[in-house]
């Protein structure tokens, strides 16, 4: 089944695993903005690199603001997908003057393998390399089929690890968004202004996939539970110690060994998904010099 209606949205984000599209109107991007700042007073660490909405937030304020990301998208992304689920969302704030980059990383496995989500990261100001702009590894989502979770290790890889010609840039005007595969790998530039750079996001699946969470039993199984949304946020901390909530439902296991990566390894994948020769030797000083 194609989630969007528009067979090109399909197809670019089968292709590259991403796609730009314009989303919100302006009147819509600025409330969404004075939402932010009306929750900067409830950040548990104001010295954090990111700030997170569903983790900064007390449990009750962060559901509050998930719904009214959610409402507010929901007419919109009625326009463009068909028998989709959106989970709602959340604000991502790169703090002004902040000099670290987010390195490349994928996001959590939340639906079993037949079944695809994706992420929407909608730039709340006009968001480029100078002030955070996110930066990704196009077709990267070809590259491996990990099951991503608190358990299982979710390797960050430098941007100066990777062959430049791969990085792509994704400078987006106020209100526009970004719809990418989960398995897609990216990051974000540091922000050197003197404006938080805000982003909202949310996540959008079909209507039949299952929410789930990938669990570590042991070096050869994984076991996939059932879990509610809000479950992902409310429990987090017991995920992260690899703890299970007694209530969840566990729903079956598999055979499964998590796969390592490293940027080496990383740079033969795109090498190979985009036809490429083995790296010379003039572009692997490049790439380790620049």
């Amino acid at each position: 089944m194609q989630l969007f209606v528009d067979k090109n949205i399909n197809q670019l984000l089968e292709e590259r695993g991403y796609v730009t599209i314009p989303l919100l109107s302006t009147e819509e991007t600025a409330r969404l903005r004075g939402l932010y700042e009306s929750l900067k007073t409830d950040k548990k660490d104001t010295n954090a690199r990111l700030f997170v909405s569903s983790r900064d937030c007390d449990y009750d304020k962060s559901v509050e603001v998930s719904q009214l990301i959610k409402e507010m998208l929901l007419p919109h992304i009625e326009k463009i997908a068909t028998h989709f689920t959106l989970y709602g969302g959340a604000f991502l704030a790169k703090p002004r003057h902040d000099t670290n980059e987010f390195a490349l990383h994928q996001d959590f496995t939340l639906t079993e393998p037949a079944h695809r989500m994706y992420a929407i990261w909608i730039a709340l100001q006009d968001t480029d390399e100078k002030n955070g702009a996110v930066f990704l590894l196009e077709k990267s989502h070809r590259v491996l089929q990990n099951f991503l979770s608190a358990s299982y290790n979710n390797v960050r890889i430098e941007r100066k690890d990777i062959h430049p010609d791969f990085i792509q840039t994704i400078s987006l005007k106020a209100g526009q968004a970004i719809i990418f595969c989960d398995q897609l790998f990216h990051g974000s530039y540091s922000n050197k202004t003197n404006q938080d750079r805000v982003a909202a996001t949310a996540r959008i699946t079909d209507k039949d996939a299952p929410f789930v969470y990938y669990h570590k039993q042991d070096d050869s199984t994984a076991a996939v539970y059932e879990i509610a949304p809000f479950d992902l946020i409310k429990y987090f901390e017991h995920f992260q110690k690899g703890n299970i909530p007694e209530h969840l439902t566990l729903k079956y296991t598999l055979p499964y060994k998590h796969t390592s990566l490293n940027g080496k390894l990383l740079n033969k994948r795109l090498r190979e998904i985009n036809g490429w020769q083995t790296e010379g030797l003039v572009d692997r000083l490049k790439r380790i010099f620049r």
